[in-house]
């Protein structure tokens, strides 16, 4: 993925700007939206753009690995992308030590804080955070963390149910985040400076599109879509999909990578695709499910490509999804799934007339998430080179 020379020349009025960011072709989400940064202000900018571990450097950018970079040597003006995963420690540590602006993906960094101490033997840098969120009580969280996992689906929901950002936002110069839901997180946790709000731009589709696959004829094809988790409510949406079965043919397809398949015939799983087999997938999906129980503060872009496809989708009101226009999604309570899901599947399956209506405001609401100049100023305004930017 790159941008053709022609279009990047620099030129001495483009300010020098540095992305510390995870790229292509790893598999997260912060490595598709490095690729929309870029594109949105590769007028406006000389990026140098640091990246991390199992990323390749982008035709047409001054690129260098982050483990190389001279912090002394780099741009003033200076981009952090960092959200809840391990590729994202790289991208931690320069923060540290360098300091900047920060897109925030996620606002509960517990799962990264906990991978670099366990990485790294760092635990007196893990307990440090946990005392600057948690103050008196930094030992109940520490504790309670330090129980052996019972499950990766029961140790996951405890990072979840422990928010951590702790020290990180204390090198953030401006920061950034995608929906809300985050920019109040930030506030509340004491962040004095501005914070913007971003909207979350999709790639323009690949045309055309393959053939897709094809499932049982006349099976109803329920979806998930993104990279597996262990909070994306994989068992839940298993359970949905058996109680539909009970009345009619139905498939589960899972598009992303990392799902289990459990080996059962009614589930296929599709693994990581090309661009434009995923969005050839996506279209077979009668119905689709986002059903995470806990929110780490994300905007689900897997989420918006299935609103975008006109695909009617059922998720629960955890963090930012409570955020989205009930017209747009079928919301249901997170603490009651499955069964709150499975009774909304049931009642869609009923009522097409409402799949209908969702798949028209869920393109609507999805279409609006990408006007590409207000992306760009935000993201301008969040380095302080656009009107309304301030310390």
């Amino acid at each position: 993925m790159g941008f053709q020379d022609p279009y990047l020349e620099r030129g001495s009025v483009k300010p020098g700007a540095l992305l510390v960011t995870p790229l292509p072709p790893l598999e997260s989400g912060l490595a598709t939206f490095a690729v929309r940064i870029l594109a949105a202000t590769r007028e406006d900018l000389d990026w140098t753009v640091a990246y991390t571990a199992g990323s390749s450097p982008l035709p047409g950018f001054r690129c260098v690995p982050a483990r190389r970079l001279a912090p002394e040597e780099a741009p003033a003006l200076r981009l952090f992308q960092v959200g809840n995963s391990p590729h994202c420690a790289e991208v931690l540590e320069l923060l540290e030590r360098m300091g900047g602006a920060v897109l925030f993906h996620e606002v509960n960094l517990h799962h990264l804080l906990r991978h670099v101490a366990d990485t790294t033997g760092n635990w007196e840098g893990y307990r440090g955070h946990v005392l600057r969120q948690y103050g008196a009580d930094a030992r109940k969280v520490l504790d309670r963390m330090n129980r052996r996992a019972e499950s990766p689906e029961e140790y996951d929901g405890r990072l979840r149910a422990c928010p951590l950002l702790g020290r990180v936002a204390d090198r953030c110069f401006s920061a950034a985040c995608l929906n809300r839901y985050s920019r109040e997180v930030l506030l509340s946790g004491g962040f004095r400076r501005r914070v913007t709000v971003l909207g979350h731009p999709l790639d323009p589709l690949p045309e055309p599109l393959p053939p897709a696959p094809r499932f049982p004829e006349g099976a109803l094809v329920v979806g998930v879509a993104g990279g597996f988790g262990w909070g994306r409510g994989w068992d839940h949406a298993l359970k949905v999909v058996s109680e539909v079965r009970r009345t009619r043919e139905a498939v589960l397809v899972a598009a992303g990578g990392g799902w289990p398949g459990h080996g059962l015939p009614w589930v296929k799983v599709m693994g990581r695709l090309p661009e434009p087999e995923y969005q050839a997938v996506i279209r077979t999906f009668h119905l689709g499910l986002d059903l995470r129980k806990g929110s780490c503060g994300e905007t689900s872009g897997s989420l918006l490509e299935l609103l975008r496809a006109r695909v009617p989708v059922i998720t629960g009101d955890s963090g930012s999804f409570g955020e989205i226009p009930s017209g747009a999604v079928l919301r249901v309570p997170s603490e009651a799934f499955p069964d709150s899901a499975a009774a909304a599947a049931r009642f869609l399956l009923n009522h097409p007339d409402r799949m209908d209506a969702l798949s028209l405001e869920g393109a609507r609401y999805a279409r609006l998430q990408g006007d590409p100049e207000a992306f760009r100023l935000g993201l301008l305004e969040l380095l302080g080179l656009a009107p309304g930017a301030a310390e």
